[in-house]
């Protein structure tokens, strides 16, 4: 490795490091083993971040237990590095509220020496440099890992404490922008519920956690589920009918509602130049935006005409966790898609903004509605045809309605401005931080 001036060592040598371990043989202990307070057990999920919260998702075991895993133990300051799989290359420094823990066997503990900071060779192993070493040593196998001797091995350019600090400082302030900029493209799509409840006159559902209320028998008939009839759920219906717009059902705003087809992975197509994307639920972001990003493809041969996706046609999940079940997006791809069985394709009437018709979607599912009209199963909710066509909501005017796909369209626009803004950012201060250690980047 070539650095600029400054000596190069690998993480288990005296000069970088007085011991590197990995947690117990067995990867995460059962949970019958964890316990309300005791030692914390580090795992992988701890490490996402890049720093550990003393209250993010904290997991303890005993102090008995504790002592047969000594050998892992991890004290403030010790590095810890992600080792195995998909989530291979986190890292993350121990922190010193915590002041003592263990680790699992996907984990490696790294003790710096002095004149090491901890937080930049936490930097360092997920700068570029660091992150091309961990899977070079890592991708022996179709399952990325390191063992303990590897870990060891990586190479890691070591300039003097003073210029360690500014660097970890430069990081800090790149990670904060992005941060900040980040919080606020959220913050501009969670205010929208806000302007769509003032604009239609709606009131915001109260919070009500009641476990036990009576239903008549009449009602129950057609649906016994309790979330059906909880007061919640009536509450958001008698909102809905007094709002400033007369509701209506959504068979009366959609012209045509058409599912998609299931296909299991070996329906798939897997030349893609002979195939389709295949619109699933993973392709549409919590806030409702649709993304072609790991998507799936089916063959050509499999896609009838009425199949493809049109333009301006609401994509509604249909089935998904029942927090999730109810985004939805427009779609404006230019690239012919079909879609999966888990995704409802609506085409509204003419009168009736496609935009809008997302937008409210996508509040009432962050509320809560769809989850609570929703009939579960297996771990997942589902709302079909049957249940999707006569659901009520308000339908103001063409320029109300667009009024609201406008401010939908403004916001997102501008947090994909300000997310982009976030990554190229971040992106840059990695370069950056690289360059300060070896040199620009040769043309």
């Amino acid at each position: 490795m070539h650095a600029c001036g400054f000596p190069v060592h690998r993480v288990g040598s005296r000069e970088i490091s007085s011991q590197v371990v990995d947690g117990p043989f067995g990867s995460d202990l059962k949970v019958n083993e964890y316990v309300p307070e005791g030692v914390p057990l580090l795992r992988v999920s701890n490490c996402r971040t890049g720093q550990i919260q003393v209250d993010d998702e904290l997991v303890f075991i005993g102090e008995a237990k504790h002592e047969e895993l000594i050998r892992s133990e991890v004290l403030p300051g010790d590095v810890l590095l992600t080792k195995a799989g998909a989530i291979l290359g986190y890292s993350a420094v121990f922190p010193k509220e915590l002041k003592k823990g263990n680790i699992t066997s996907h984990l490696a503990s790294i003790r710096p020496v002095e004149g090491v900071e901890s937080r930049y060779l936490s930097e360092f192993l997920t700068s570029p440099i660091g992150i091309q070493q961990i899977y070079r040593w890592g991708n022996k196998s179709t399952r990325p890992e390191l063992n303990t001797d590897e870990v060891r091995a990586i190479e890691v350019v070591l300039p003097p404490p003073k210029k360690q600090k500014e660097l970890v400082a430069a990081m800090d302030a790149a990670r904060a922008e992005r941060r900040a900029k980040l919080a606020k493209a959220d913050a501009l799509l969670a205010g929208l519920d806000d302007f769509l409840l003032a604009t239609l006159g709606l009131t915001p559902p109260p919070k009500d956690n009641r476990k036990v209320f009576a239903a008549t028998l009449g009602a129950v008939r057609g649906r016994a589920d309790a979330d059906f009839h909880s007061p919640r759920f009536r509450t958001i219906r008698e909102g809905i009918e007094k709002g400033k717009f007369a509701a209506q059902p959504l068979a009366v705003l959609c012209s045509r509602f058409e599912s998609g087809f299931a296909a299991g992975k070996q329906d798939q197509a897997f030349d893609y130049d002979c195939g389709v994307p295949h619109l699933r639920p993973l392709n549409l972001s919590a806030e409702g935006e649709l993304s072609l990003e790991n998507t799936k493809f089916v063959p050509k041969s499999a896609v009838g005409p009425n199949d493809y996706c049109e333009k301006n046609e609401v994509l509604f999940n249909n089935t998904n966790s029942a927090e999730m079940v109810g985004k939805s997006d427009v779609f404006e791809l230019s690239e012919p898609c079909a879609c999966s069985n888990h995704m409802t394709r609506l085409r509204t009437v003419p009168g009736v903004n496609p935009f809008y018709l997302a937008a409210v979607f996508n509040m009432f599912r962050r509320f809560g509605y769809f989850s609570l009209l929703a009939t579960k199963f297996n771990n997942q909710a589902g709302i079909n045809l049957d249940t999707l066509k006569p659901l009520r909501l308000p339908a103001p005017p063409p320029a109300v309605q667009e009024t609201i796909a406008a401010e939908a369209r403004r916001r997102r626009e501008e947090a994909r401005r300000l997310r982009a803004e976030a990554e190229a950012g971040w992106q840059a201060a990695k370069r950056w931080f690289e360059e300060q250690l070896l040199g620009p980047a040769q043309p």
